[in-house]
């Protein structure tokens, strides 16, 4: 239960879709995160129910299918609605919205932007 403590930074917490996710953010490294990946093997090995919510995405992309917009749907509802508001749009994006392919996010109490497209 400590792995997923929000004060840890591991993990991301989605109150409107009630799972997790990995932290872009994360200060630790990979072996780390294999660390988690192993306690989560040997706990399906040995048939122990962890009470762990990600988006069914995650175990979509362990079984190696691809992740589409629909799956976006349900990891994050809201951000799935206005992504596709923009896609159903007729126009320029850009010049009505005044918007740029560049996302913002908060990294410990500092917002940044990085752009998705360089």
């Amino acid at each position: 239960r400590q792995m997923f403590d929000l004060n840890y930074g591991m993990f991301n917490y989605d109150d409107e879709s009630r799972t997790f996710w990995f932290s872009s953010t994360a200060l630790e490294n990979a072996r780390e995160f294999n660390l988690i990946g192993k306690v989560f093997g040997l706990a399906i090995y040995n048939s122990v129910i962890l009470d762990v919510h990600f988006p069914m995405v995650v175990y979509r992309k362990l079984m190696g299918a691809t992740p589409t917009l629909a799956d976006l749907k349900e990891c994050s509802p809201s951000l799935h609605r206005g992504l596709q508001q923009l896609l159903d749009f007729d126009g320029d994006v850009e010049e009505v919205y005044a918007r740029t392919f560049v996302v913002d996010y908060e990294e410990y109490g500092v917002m940044k932007t990085h752009a998705l497209k360089p």
